[in-house]
């Protein structure tokens, strides 16, 4: 383990690093609003969310079984489209951005040791320059990604599933674009051909 000034000092590079990320946050909070809440949002809930029931497995104690049962939340979540005219895709994570630099909540219901807002917070300079860096993309995009989209578990359970849960509601064939995990894999691309 580094030992000495060196190490001191990276800690306390790092710390006042945090300690202005903090700064920058408290005194310009990221705004976000939900997709239903927003005006020009065409918010759809495809089908409602569904509770599953989790059957005790016979070799769980009492004591293992409640704290497996409180760190579950054993709900299938609704499917839902939200359309948003000149939006905005931010960061390794996409996170979705009005035209007017508002965080869209209501897009990700993964549980885990942070919430979707917490995550948006994280994000870096969320400066107007930042959004001006933008590419435009013409037509239709369609994102496909989310926090830890990229690894093969969350890619073939969350990522892959959205095109059937979205052909409910549009043509697919109507995407020009769709927005993938940066370190997108060659399985990752056979099963987006596969899907059509």
């Amino acid at each position: 383990m580094p030992t000495g000034s060196s190490f001191l000092t990276r800690v306390q590079r790092r710390l006042m690093r945090d300690y202005g990320w903090m700064s920058r946050r408290l005194l310009n909070p990221v705004k976000t609003r939900h997709a239903k809440d927003i005006a020009d949002a065409n918010w759809r809930e495809l089908f409602p969310a569904e509770k599953v029931n989790i059957a005790r497995p016979p070799a769980l104690n009492d004591t293992d079984w409640r704290v497996f049962q409180s760190a579950m939340k054993p709900v299938v979540p609704a499917g839902r489209l939200v359309d948003l005219r000149d939006a905005y895709v931010i960061g390794e994570h996409s996170w979705i951005f009005t035209r007017d630099y508002v965080a869209v909540a209501g897009m990700w219901d993964r549980q885990g040791r942070m919430t979707e807002t917490q995550r948006v917070h994280m994000l870096g300079d969320l400066s107007p320059a930042r959004f001006a860096k933008a590419r435009f993309l013409p037509g239709v995009t369609m994102v496909l990604n989310q926090v830890v989209g990229f690894n093969f578990y969350h890619f073939t359970n969350q990522i892959a599933p959205r095109l059937a849960i979205a052909a409910q509601g549009i043509d697919l064939n109507k995407i020009d674009h769709f927005i993938l995990p940066d370190n997108v894999t060659s399985y990752m691309r056979e099963l987006i051909r596969y899907a059509g």
